[in-house]
């Protein structure tokens, strides 16, 4: 064989090898989106059955079952932003939620100012970031705030 013979069924598999490994990125890449789009549903759903006027704690032990709870730690982005003028602290705070949305949620009530929470830098991602402590407790200790500054 020539090596202009080799050299191009060795371009034809370079190229039937990238078109694989293409499809099977396509394909990983809509599975993620699909399962990102139904936990972002199921933590909204969670959201909103956990109405202030109904606790999901006595909810929870209403049924028998134990709350289980992740400690977060959110840490404003940038500070000088003018959205953070909507909200009473510009400190990271570690939250105890059930979810990433949960803990914005709270973050974002206990440091509004007034009643309203839309439009708070604490419920956006681009203003806050969110994390999972490295020191997770399972459960707030009895009779302490969700939301602790630090």
């Amino acid at each position: 064989m020539k090596q202009s013979q080799i050299s191009i069924r060795a371009d034809a598999l370079t190229a039937a090898a990238r078109a694989i490994v293409e499809a099977e990125k396509a394909t990983h890449d809509a599975k993620t989106a699909r399962l990102r789009k139904a936990r972002l549903d199921k933590e909204a759903a969670g959201l909103s059955a956990s109405a202030p006027g109904k606790p999901r704690a006595r909810a929870l032990k209403a049924k028998g079952r134990k709350q289980l709870t992740d400690v977060f730690v959110l840490r404003p982005i940038n500070d000088k932003d003018p959205a953070w003028e909507r909200s009473s602290s510009r400190a990271m705070c570690q939250v105890w939620a059930d979810s990433e949305a949960h803990a914005r949620e709270l973050a974002a009530r206990e440091f509004s100012r007034g009643d309203d929470t839309m439009g708070s830098p604490w419920l956006s991602p681009d203003k806050v970031h969110c994390s999972l402590a490295e020191a997770v407790l399972k459960r707030p200790p009895e009779g302490h705030a969700r939301v602790v500054k630090l």
